[in-house]
């Protein structure tokens, strides 16, 4: 689920709300980085492990 959580050592945060690292599948060996074009889950969705988050685009 998406929400500020307890205080596990990966996370950060900032004004109460927890941040944490995700981990972003390599899309080729010359991408460098994206940009998120689109959010698939909002606050308080549930997230399941390996479950997409955001759709990602590239130059």
């Amino acid at each position: 689920m998406l929400r500020p959580v307890g205080r596990p050592s990966s996370l950060r945060y900032t004004r109460n709300v927890a941040v944490s690292q995700i981990k972003m599948p390599q899309l080729g060996e010359s991408v460098t980085e994206g940009t998120v074009d689109k959010w698939l889950k909002h606050e308080g969705d549930f997230v399941k492990r390996d479950e997409p988050l955001v759709e990602v685009v590239t130059d």
